[in-house]
């Protein structure tokens, strides 16, 4: 097994308005706790297989699998194109919430029924 750990001592900044702001770095997201490459690859295996897989394949819980693929809502998909975010992005849905809508639904069919 491999496992790797950036170390890095960033600056801090005490702001009267907005609290303790920490430098960001250019090989991650604010508060993601993974690096960019990292994350490609978890999205990546996200089009292609599901969050279980995907837990086990890179060794990260299912809720991080999670915050690195985007949620169903129309909001995220929105906010990701708006500006200058990722007007590129193609919005990947992971299988398992369309599997779960659609068990929701078939559910409310047959309760109509």
């Amino acid at each position: 097994m491999w496992r790797l750990e950036v170390c890095a001592r960033l600056r801090r900044v005490a702001c009267p308005h907005h609290g303790v702001r920490v430098e960001g770095v250019p090989f991650a997201r604010h508060r993601s706790g993974f690096t960019h490459d990292f994350e490609g690859l978890v999205a990546w295996l996200a089009t292609r297989t599901d969050k279980t897989t995907i837990k086990r394949m890179v060794r990260i819980d299912w809720d991080s699998v999670g915050r690195i693929s985007m949620d169903m809502g129309p909001g995220y998909a929105k906010s990701a194109r708006a500006g200058d975010h990722a007007p590129q992005a193609t919005i990947c849905i992971d299988s398992f919430h369309v599997v779960q809508l659609a068990t929701r639904a078939l559910d409310e069919v047959r309760r109509d029924y």
